[in-house]
């Protein structure tokens, strides 16, 4: 399968746009279950999951094709997987924090430290719930997309349109050394 002319006819805008998704989507099929070895294989009802993911990254796609965010150049099916790849990363993350989202289950990056003496049995949801509002509005979303929804760099970069991975990074860093500050200045005054 030429891929090159597949995305000319996506282009096109037509009818032509629709058989060529349709071509795409029988194309990249064979890949729906490759984000199984990024998932726990205890992942209940996984093939669902899997097929789940696969919609999602064909419509990531699909997106970034019409969005011109996708180069022409790069190869669609390396492109796919990637996008794959991540959503089962950032899948399986979320489902291992959801059992018990305490300081003590996220990554280290997040953690709040404290003193020793001090007793944090406070849940992550807690936490965000006392002390994003106490923050900017941007860092409020921006720690938001990050610890609950769980999204990696690239996805919070492109869901906050800022379109500079190295800002977002910089962002990332500045709004969690804020809330880490924020909640150590509560836990201090207690």
């Amino acid at each position: 399968m030429n891929t090159h002319t597949l995305l000319l006819r996506i282009e096109e805008g037509n009818t032509a746009r629709q058989k060529a998704v349709e071509e795409l989507y029988e194309y990249l099929k064979k890949y729906r279950f490759y984000g199984k070895k990024y998932l726990d294989s205890c992942t209940p009802e996984i093939n669902e999951v899997c097929s789940d993911l696969f919609q999602e990254s064909f419509m990531a796609l699909l997106d970034n094709i019409f969005s011109d965010k996708f180069r022409k150049e790069a190869c669609i099916t390396t492109y796919f997987y990637s996008i794959l790849r991540n959503k089962a990363r950032v899948f399986r993350m979320m489902q291992s924090h959801q059992s018990g989202n305490s300081l003590d289950d996220i990554p280290e990056e997040f953690i709040i430290h404290t003193h020793e003496s001090s007793n944090v049995e406070h849940d992550l949801e807690s936490i965000l719930k006392e002390h994003l509002p106490k923050l900017e509005v941007p860092a409020q979303e921006m720690l938001h997309l990050i610890l609950t929804d769980g999204m990696n760099d690239e996805e919070v970069d492109r869901r906050m349109r800022i379109f500079d991975l190295k800002l977002t990074r910089r962002l990332k860093k500045k709004y969690l050394d804020l809330l880490r500050h924020t909640v150590h200045n509560q836990l201090a005054l207690h």
